[in-house]
């Protein structure tokens, strides 16, 4: 599969939209014959032939999605040189992602309808079983490609009430290889991780499953969860509770109702056994959005995502002017010492961009509150959800007192417990003294 475009574009970035300790994201603009088309570029800020390796094989794997040319599936396009960092580039989407998109709604104290809920569920269900079991065109066989890294900040709802599924393969989870639980854990992320990901098993299908039935438990809910349980039974009882308590569904027979609750419960089953196939979830989703009161999610979106994207503009940055962008298949080998980042760790900043930032280990998210606009996620997609999303990261200086917490909450958990035991044991001997229970000899 080449690695450069047949008809190689010219392309320019025109402003960093999203940066973090992993990637920066980028809003750029192509001309093809006079054609201008505005598009995504994620720009890792490791420089190391390991990480060259990883970004190769998830682009071979998530390319392939383009060949089934689907609404709901934005695929990697092509692989770039940007001043000696590797990047993805994949069609910009001018829209919301979900995240961004609820805290929006929140702010303006407004409920996402349960219809439009049920059609976001479909169209990721049916982006997901798209690219598990459809057979593209001069294919012999289906893709069998999951998606590894599902969360809202990877939905987008564009201003036409279209639904994208960004990032197949090649989201934090699948780029950052053996440090993703990590790296999700500090970010707040693991909830969307199936507990046997978690534990490095391959779950495919049915650890997308899973993350979609969080992301639909929280949308129905019209709250963030908080960190779940990953140990059974603790996780599905806890996940049954929240399920039951759900509100009003508004379904139009309580036969819905029932129907969607119990496909909830399943697809967020500790078990991945227990869970249902995503075809059967995207033809249960259909049924459902048919069924359902409201408005539809194009209606919706025109109401309420239109407005707060009408004033993005993508002006050039003029410390971007130099940068250049190369898709020439050659120079995307083991870097030399004049691509080199500041440190060779995976996790460096790029000299192109730490000239321009002062990062702090805690740097944290602007907030839903300094809207409108909010332009990290807003105008383009990508790795936002790592770095930009979240009102809370942990200090990296704090990391050894957060040691020394858990040792002390260790150390009053046994001596609570000595100290219980103790209670007991005494307090049976005193019983057997006095003669209200039969001594054990």
């Amino acid at each position: 599969m080449p690695f450069a475009m047949q008809n190689t574009p010219r392309v320019r970035l025109l402003k960093e939209v999203a940066t973090g300790p992993m990637s920066a994201i980028f809003a750029a603009e192509s001309s093809v014959n006079g054609r201008n088309r505005l598009l995504c570029i994620k720009v890792l800020h490791a420089n190391s032939p390991a990480q060259l390796e990883r970004l190769r094989n998830v682009f071979v794997t998530a390319n392939t999605l383009t060949s089934l040319n689907h609404r709901h599936i934005i695929a990697p396009e092509d692989l770039v040189h940007v001043n000696g960092h590797f990047g993805l580039i994949s069609e910009y989407v001018d829209g919301l992602d979900l995240q961004d998109w609820l805290d929006v709604l929140k702010e303006t104290d407004v409920s996402m309808p349960k219809r439009v809920t049920c059609e976001i569920i479909r169209g990721i269900a049916v982006a997901l079983e798209t690219a598990q079991n459809r057979v593209p065109q001069r294919h012999s066989e289906p893709l069998y490609i999951s998606h590894n890294d599902l969360k809202p900040t990877n939905v987008v709802v564009d201003r036409d009430g279209e639904l994208k599924v960004v990032d197949f393969q090649t989201g934090f989870n699948s780029l950052s290889g053996t440090s993703a639980r990590s790296g999700a854990l500090q970010k707040g992320l693991i909830k969307y991780i199936s507990p046997g990901r978690q534990e490095g098993y391959e779950e495919g299908e049915y650890g997308d499953v899973y993350s979609l039935g969080i992301m639909a438990i929280e949308l129905l809910r019209g709250e963030w969860l908080k960190r779940i349980r990953n140990h059974n039974p603790a996780h599905d009882r806890y996940l049954g509770e929240v399920v039951a308590n759900l509100p009003d569904l508004e379904m139009r027979s309580d036969a819905d109702d029932r129907s969607l609750r119990n496909v909830l419960l399943r697809m967020v089953a500790f078990d991945m056994d227990s869970r249902p196939a995503i075809n059967e979830i995207a033809a249960t989703f259909r049924t459902l959005t048919d069924r359902a009161a409201g408005p539809s999610l194009e209606s919706f979106a025109h109401a309420h995502a239109v407005p707060w994207l009408e004033s993005i503009q993508h002006k050039p940055e003029p410390r971007l002017a130099d940068c250049t962008i190369e898709f020439d298949q050659d120079k995307l080998e083991e870097p030399g010492p004049e691509h080199e980042s500041e440190t060779t760790a995976e996790g460096s900043i790029p000299s192109y961009i730490a000239a321009t930032h002062d990062f702090t280990a805690d740097h944290t998210s602007t907030l839903a509150s300094e809207l409108p606009p909010r332009e990290i996620r807003q105008a383009i997609y990508g790795d936002a959800s790592e770095e930009e999303t979240l009102t809370q990261t942990v200090p990296a200086q704090e990391t050894g007192s957060s040691l020394w917490k858990w040792a002390g909450c260790l150390l009053a958990t046994v001596t609570l417990g000595a100290f219980g035991l103790a209670v007991i044991v005494i307090g049976g001997l005193v019983a057997m003294r006095m003669g209200y229970l039969p001594a054990p000899y």
